[in-house]
């Protein structure tokens, strides 16, 4: 019998991005033994994206469903995928962003993978598109090895197993609300109970980068919130984590305070020790907080 892959695409008031995302899942090439489906799951409190649902879904060559989420979580966002996953008895689960365009073996490539290193999942790493043109990959990516184990993942490439659900009943955290790290969340906790996620080292989608996301202002409030989901991970994961953490910040902090010496006829660096700073500022603002950070902002 065909293995069921549901494709999650999670989306909020971007339309014309989810438009261009299905076009390139409608050229999916499909794993060998395997249905694709796909599921929209919208948090625009007036349903927007269902338009492109209606416009689509008779012409499109896989199963669609749309639903949609009133809460403003993306962990729910992204619940309501799973939940979709088991009501339709799917054997795997795959996602990525409304921003983003898969090559035609995007998800070919990931199952294939997890298959050949007999694991439950399998992630890569999206090459970004500024302006229409490709950005290089960082190193520290292009240096993963084909099938290397990964403890955690993004949601913005991936593909696992129903299992994680249906067996262990892991679901993502919707308390994270608009803050990110989710993701990271689940898929910790899931390699905490023995699940194996590898890594697919190819080039296989690319993200759309807004303009608005190559200013600085935009750079310190991800900075921000990167050390503010730092901390809030570490209460989570534990007394100990979390005392390690506090370590990190008053050695993060010694070493800003050197570089902003050495920083000051250096721009470039300049706004790195910036941004080192806001994550630290990040962190400390968490310590003494019981809400999560809202990066990305809802209307």
């Amino acid at each position: 019998m065909d293995k069921i892959i549901l494709i999650g695409v999670g989306t909020y008031n971007r339309n014309e991005l989810l438009d261009n995302c299905l076009k390139s899942i409608a050229n999916l090439m499909v794993p060998k033994d395997c249905q694709i489906r796909v599921v929209i799951s919208d948090n625009n409190p007036d349903k927007r994206a269902y338009q492109i649902y209606e416009k689509i879904r008779e012409i499109f060559p896989f199963d669609i469903y749309y639903e949609h989420e009133s809460k403003k979580s993306i962990g729910a966002v992204r619940n309501v995928v799973l939940k979709k996953a088991v009501e339709i008895d799917a054997d795997y689960v795959a996602f990525l962003d409304d921003d983003e365009y898969p090559t035609p073996v995007w998800l070919d490539e990931l199952y294939n993978t997890m298959i050949l290193f007999e694991a439950d999942g399998a992630t890569s790493y999206p090459t970004p598109v500024i302006d229409g043109v490709k950005q290089i990959i960082p190193s520290n990516y292009k240096r993963r090895k084909q099938g290397s184990v990964r403890k955690v993942f993004c949601t913005n490439s991936v593909i696992f197993s129903t299992k994680i659900m249906k067996d262990s009943d892991i679901w993502f955290d919707e308390n994270f609300g608009l803050m990110t790290g989710e993701d990271i969340d689940f898929s910790s906790r899931a390699s905490a109970k023995g699940y194996k996620f590898v890594w697919c080292n190819k080039e296989l989608l690319y993200d759309i980068i807004p303009s608005n996301r190559e200013t600085m202002e935009w750079k310190i409030d991800r900075a921000v919130n990167n050390g503010y989901l730092k901390i809030f991970l570490a209460k989570k994961n534990g007394k100990n984590q979390f005392d390690k953490t506090l370590i990190k910040i008053i050695f993060d902090q010694i070493v800003f305070s050197v570089l902003a010496l050495l920083s000051l006829w250096n721009v470039d660096l300049k706004n790195k020790c910036i941004l080192k700073f806001m994550d630290c500022f990040g962190k400390i603002k968490s310590i003494y907080s019981t809400k999560t950070y809202e990066h990305y902002k809802r209307s």
